[in-house]
């Protein structure tokens, strides 16, 4: 993967949006979020998210992950609000220490 959602991976970010696009971008070996079946953008965007977000709202649906069976329900974006893209891209402590984990084991 070449792009992770966090607060510093900001899109659009000349340091940290995506391994190919920005001169820094997720450590190699980082383990995203993954796949997302109920992915959705916020729900204020189907009235109104307010100036700024109304904008980002009126993008086309990013596909995938929208409607998309569970296994395909995953893309590489880093989008905060209203799009979302945490709920598929975020990592997660859960199994990221576990990878270090194992990674220590290898490393001297």
């Amino acid at each position: 993967m070449s792009t992770v959602y966090h607060a510093w991976f900001k899109d659009g970010s000349r340091e940290f949006d995506s391994t190919k696009t920005s001169r820094y971008g997720p450590a190699p070996g980082i383990l995203v979020g993954g796949p997302n079946a109920s992915y959705e953008r916020a729900a204020c965007c189907a009235e109104s998210c307010g100036r700024a977000g109304d904008n980002i709202c009126r993008r086309p649906d990013i596909v995938p992950p929208y409607g998309q069976p569970p296994a395909k329900s995953y893309g590489e974006f880093n989008d905060g609000w209203p799009v979302n893209s945490w709920s598929v891209t975020e990592n997660s402590l859960s199994y990221q220490v576990d990878y270090i984990r194992l990674l220590s084991k290898f490393v001297r």
